[in-house]
Order: C-alpha cells, then structure tokens, then sequence
C-alpha cells in the first residue's frame, strides 16, 4: 500500500502485517489489518478532499472547512466501526483459545491405574510431587497427567491453583498452533488498542481544524442564516 507523508505510519497496515505469524493466521487477522487499511485510506482521502477545496475561489476559509469537515465526519464514523467490529472479533476469538487453553482435563473412568498414579503422587513431598508432574509433562505422559489433573487436587495432593496451571501448560503442549494463534490475536488488540486513539488527531489534523472549532463556525454559520432567513 503507498506510503504517505501526511498520514502516520502507525495507522498503516503494515503494523498489522508484521506481527509474528501473520501470514499463517491472515485470517483471523483480516478484520484488524482490513481497519488500518481503511483508517489509512480514508485520511488520505480526507488530506485530498481538503486540498481539492482549497482551489475553489468561490468559497471563504470558513466554507471549506465546513466542506472538508463535513467529508471526514462521515469516513470518521466509519473508520471508528471498523475498529471497533475488529477489536470485538479478536476478543471473541482470544476467548474461544483461552476457554480452549483452560479446559478442565478428564481422568479415566474407574482407572485402577489412575488411582494408584493419585496415591503415589499424594505420598511425595510438594518438592518431589513438582519434579514428577514436570517430568510427566516434559515427557507427554499423558496417562499421567490425566490421573492428576483430570481429578480433584485434594486426591493427589495437588493444590488447585496448581493444577489449573498445570492444565493449561498441557494443552499448550498439546495445542502449539492454539497458543501461536492466541499470541498473534492478542498483539493484534495490542495494536489496535494503542494506535487506535491516533484516529481522531489524524483526522484532526487532515481537517485543519479540531471538531469544536468546526462546530463554532457551523453555529455561527446557522445563526446568520436564521437572521437572513427573518429578515
């Protein structure tokens, strides 16, 4: 997409095209990327807009601004929904990967095995419990981890917030794709949540004029037409 001098990098589309991953999980990050591309497009046009103005020698200063004013309002609106369809997108989708992350395993039903996997692991000091579910981890026993995590702690030994823990480092073992995907999402509503607020001084600046001053000249503006219109 062509550079501009007169519009912040920040809000270019590369931003989004250079996190980590990005073409692995263009998809999910389509709507984000789709957003800067159009913040960018639109004060470009908007920049445009204000010089195309500029050269009609029948309007004063203040007519064109309430022109190029007018054009930006409407490509603000949609600019902002943009950003916000995005963001609501990437939150629902970081949501489904840490609900899928933090999913509860389930031990064997009426495993002999399991039990005595519980009992063993309940016996050790919390020291050596630790070394031996790390090792299980480390070593993709799934049997054993779903003795332990697949049950209450109290039947192992296990604190809770523990074995929460524990399941989550397992199914980021098991889901490695999973956790990429969730990575790249969240620096997406990173950016997003940082460049976002550029929007309303970009489009400041494209204007020429901050929205109040806009609108004290627009009221001035209705006030002398109302006088006109009494006369």
């Amino acid at each position: 997409m062509k550079i501009r001098s007169d519009v912040t990098p920040s809000l270019h589309p590369a931003v989004i095209e250079n996190i980590e991953n990005y073409s692995i999980y263009e998809g999910y990050l389509r709507g984000a990327r789709e957003a800067f591309e159009l913040v960018y497009t639109e004060l470009g046009a908007i920049h445009d807009a204000r010089l195309s103005v500029a050269k009609n020698p029948t309007l004063n200063e203040a007519a064109k601004l309430l022109t190029v004013a007018e054009f930006a309002s409407k490509r603000q609106d949609k600019i902002t929904r943009s950003f916000d369809m995005a963001r609501e997108h990437l939150i629902s989708a970081a949501n489904a990967a840490e609900t899928a992350l933090n999913e509860p395993m389930k031990a064997p039903a009426h495993s002999a095995i399991s039990a005595e996997i519980r009992a063993h692991a309940k016996g050790l000091s919390d020291k050596n419990r630790s070394a031996f579910i790390n090792h299980a981890l480390a070593s993709e026993d799934v049997q054993t981890l779903s003795a332990m995590l697949g049950a209450p702690g109290y039947l192992s030994g296990l604190k809770e917030v523990y074995r929460t823990a524990y399941t989550r480092s397992f199914h980021e073992q098991q889901n490695p794709n999973l956790v990429k995907r969730l990575d790249a999402t969240k620096r997406a509503l990173t950016l997003i949540d940082k460049y976002s607020p550029l929007i309303w001084s970009e489009v400041t600046k494209a204007v020429g004029a901050t929205w109040d001053e806009v609108n004290h000249i627009k009221k001035a503006k209705d006030e002398a037409e109302r006088a006109f219109q009494a006369v």
